[in-house]
């Protein structure tokens, strides 16, 4: 088991919040939706409340399964045998999402950027930096999100400012006009369903600080994602047009390049470029690191950077085949139901039934809870960070002090 790594709260909001960002800065769920133009403000506003509805199971373990890992706490639930059973689906899970993104990117960089690179090359500088990135383990990602997040929102904010004089703000009546609640609700699904970063905050919660509230960091997080969707949303598909921006796999890079054609904001495309693509390193690098660590409870013999190593290795293997660069298979991962269907489940469905099982086997739980908590104890873990004072930062020598 990899050694407990305190996470503050803003680290935490950031990690969970900025990379929900990278799907909608990637392929934008909510323009491939049959809607979009007609209610697409309608069916924001409905997906965020899905989001916060589908994410109260897991948040409800979080809180009462603080201290625990992922492992343990399925563990507590439903007994060894059943809770390795799922531990497993949860981390093939991770890979699936990491098989999407890495896939969806590398099309998106032979595309548009590189298109005499070989597919295995731009697979192979991808997966270097992200295996080793998830080496490192829970404390480092963390504290990676501090930097890379807000770069990445800050272009969002740049490029959003510099596309002010492209967006036709007469179109924003469209965006807003109404269809059946059936047809809406459907799509508002669609798109909260891509949202399973609730999932990287139960993996990494048992870092949390212990004076950092659960909750309060879930909300910040959210409202990391909600005000990254809309400064990403709202000009896409103002500027290029609800037709055009739904026959691209990547709506926003359109956006970007149309308003990196103007000044100063020319050059800034590459650095729009450089920010995304730091980004996917980032989620890949997060999901490979859930992935291992999750099979690393499972395999306990073996320590977390080998499993992530042979995992990072297998990966890049199932990487390379070639049908998952086919255009109909990305439209698979990116526009149809069966992946938000996946992702419901997993994040829905199953812990709601694992809320319902603690619940029902109540004494139980408590009583996991506490060996839990009292191992904690016992291993002395503390996160009562103190800022050095200056004469250990600054030590004097025999001279000064006298």
């Amino acid at each position: 088991m990899e050694n407990r790594s305190s996470i503050t709260a803003l680290q935490f909001a950031l990690l969970a919040g900025g990379n929900a960002i990278i799907i909608a800065y990637t392929f934008i769920p909510i323009a491939n939706t049959d809607l979009v133009g007609l209610n697409t403000l309608y069916t924001l506003l409905l997906s965020l409340a899905y989001i916060l509805v589908m994410n109260m199971p897991v948040l409800f373990l979080m809180t009462r399964f603080r201290n625990a890992t992922v492992n343990e706490m399925l563990n507590a639930i439903t007994g060894k045998a059943i809770g390795k059973i799922l531990a497993a689906l949860l981390a093939l899970f991770f890979l699936m999402n990491f098989t999407m993104v890495l896939s969806i990117s590398v099309y998106y960089i032979k595309s548009y950027l590189l298109p005499n690179t070989p597919t295995w090359a731009l697979i192979t500088l991808t997966m270097i930096p992200v295996i080793y990135t998830a080496c490192k383990g829970s404390g480092t990602l963390a504290r990676m999100a501090t930097v890379i997040i807000p770069l990445l929102l800050f272009t969002v904010a740049v490029f959003f400012i510099a596309g002010l004089d492209k967006m036709q703000w007469t179109d924003l009546p469209s965006l807003t006009g109404c269809t059946d609640f059936k047809s809406i609700n459907k799509c508002a699904f669609f798109s909260a369903s891509r949202y399973s970063e609730i999932l990287m905050m139960n993996m990494f919660c048992r870092n949390l600080m212990k004076k950092s509230s659960i909750v309060k960091t879930y909300a910040a997080s959210v409202g990391i994602y909600i005000i990254g969707i809309i400064f990403i949303i709202i000009p896409t598909l103002l500027t290029l047009g609800v037709p055009f921006a739904k026959l691209q796999l990547n709506p926003y890079f359109i956006y970007c390049r149309q308003v990196g054609q103007q000044g100063i904001f020319q050059k800034l495309q590459g650095v729009n470029i450089y920010f995304w693509y730091l980004g996917v390193l980032y989620k890949l690098a997060i999901y490979l690191y859930m992935a291992s660590s999750i099979t690393a409870g499972l395999c306990k013999k073996f320590p977390l950077k080998p499993v992530t190593t042979v995992i990072g290795g297998i990966m890049f293997i199932v990487s390379n085949i070639p049908i998952l660069y086919n255009i109909a298979i990305l439209n698979v991962f990116a526009k149809t139901m069966f992946v938000p269907l996946i992702i419901a489940s997993v994040v829905f469905a199953i812990p709601l039934i694992l809320l319902a099982v603690s619940l029902i086997r109540k004494k139980h739980i408590k009583s996991e809870i506490e060996k839990i908590d009292m191992q904690i104890e016992k291993e002395g873990v503390t996160d009562d960070f103190e800022m050095p004072k200056t004469d250990e930062l600054f030590p004097k020598t025999e001279t000064q002090r006298q």
